[in-house]
């Protein structure tokens, strides 16, 4: 957006929301679930990151008032980068912090598989864990299509209801 701070670390427009790094951090440090990897990223980590993208955004005298997307036509390509980067890491509002977001996703996903293979009530009703992926991409060209298998991948016979009822998905 055009007022996006990409150093923005907390929920909400106001800086007293939840900070990002509190909400992720304690999923991406745990070293038992990918015990190579020891951790994926620390706090001080998260805070280096964060001083960095401070110490590039709007510190230029000639960028002072610009936008993010103006930093990145306008600066040097390192420190471009280096900020885009940046955002991409740490940036808890709007639409920032995507890396450690699929990260912490891949992890939660990881437990949430780990809990239902051990429980038993899982077992003695035969179910597993399915997660469904799908394309923006396919949505966006096909979204009655999309929707349709989305629903097919939550409830087994959806195409027989949905002939029986004459429902068009399109």
């Amino acid at each position: 957006t055009k007022h996006q701070n990409p150093c923005h670390v907390c929920y909400g427009k106001k800086d007293d929301g939840d900070n990002f790094a509190d909400l992720v951090i304690p999923t991406l440090f745990k070293q038992r679930m990918f015990p190579i990897l020891h951790q994926i990223v620390s706090r001080q980590e998260f805070d280096r990151i964060a001083d960095t993208c401070h110490s590039i955004f709007q510190k230029n005298e000639v960028l002072k008032k610009s936008s993010f997307h103006q930093h990145l036509l306008q600066l040097e390509w390192a420190e471009g980068l280096r900020l885009a980067t940046a955002q991409l890491i740490i940036q808890g509002y709007e639409n920032g912090g995507d890396i450690l977001r699929m990260a912490n996703n891949i992890v939660k996903l990881k437990e949430t598989e780990a809990t239902v293979k051990s429980s038993t009530r899982y077992k003695e009703i035969n179910k597993i864990l399915q997660v469904y992926t799908m394309s923006l991409d396919d949505f966006i060209e096909q979204p009655g299509t999309t929707f349709k298998k989305l629903l097919d991948h939550i409830f087994d016979h959806i195409p027989e209801q949905l002939e029986q009822h004459k429902i068009e998905v399109s």
